[in-house]
């Protein structure tokens, strides 16, 4: 993970605060070092994987680190709304997850379900890890997408400038 968040962040604040004092600048060689160092750690769980594995690994749990960081900013500064917000598209997405799982299992056999059989609420909190992950991919792509258009336009007030 530290392969991704660490550079990711400190060129993406680097870019929108242009902030490129000396003190800035001395940081970039131990950001630089952390990934390196990270891919030299003989963790157990990661010792037949390569660096694709692990940059898959990183990318895979990046929504959820920036839905992490996102919800308690939200709650610390106490900006309910969009705390709110998040919640309920992850309960809609839930609901709508949970819908599509109950159809494709009814229509992919005509007898997934016997006479006497039932669905089974203990897993109920599951498909809510799933609607919250896609929650979070939705709000990492939303991210992205507005630093790009904001780059892009201040790019383009840039170039009319001139």
């Amino acid at each position: 993970m530290m392969l991704f968040y660490l550079p990711g962040i400190y060129l993406l604040r680097s870019f929108q605060s242009r902030q490129w004092s000396l003190r800035w600048l001395l940081l970039s060689p131990l950001v630089a070092a952390m990934p390196l160092i990270a891919l030299l750690i003989d963790a157990p769980v990661m010792n037949q994987a390569d660096l694709v594995s692990k940059m898959t690994l990183g990318l895979v749990t990046l929504p959820a680190v920036v839905a992490s960081i996102h919800l308690f900013r939200w709650l610390v500064t106490k900006s309910w709304r969009p705390l709110f917000t998040w919640l309920t598209v992850s309960l809609v997405i839930s609901a709508l997850l949970a819908s599509l799982a109950i159809f494709v299992t009814q229509h992919a056999s005509p007898h997934a379900i016997e006479q006497g059989e039932y669905y089974a609420s203990d897993g109920w909190w599951f498909i809510g890890c799933y609607g919250a992950y896609f929650t979070a991919i939705l709000l990492t792509a939303w991210i992205v997408v507005m630093a790009m258009a904001h780059l892009i336009q201040s790019a383009m007030q840039r170039v009319h400038r001139t």
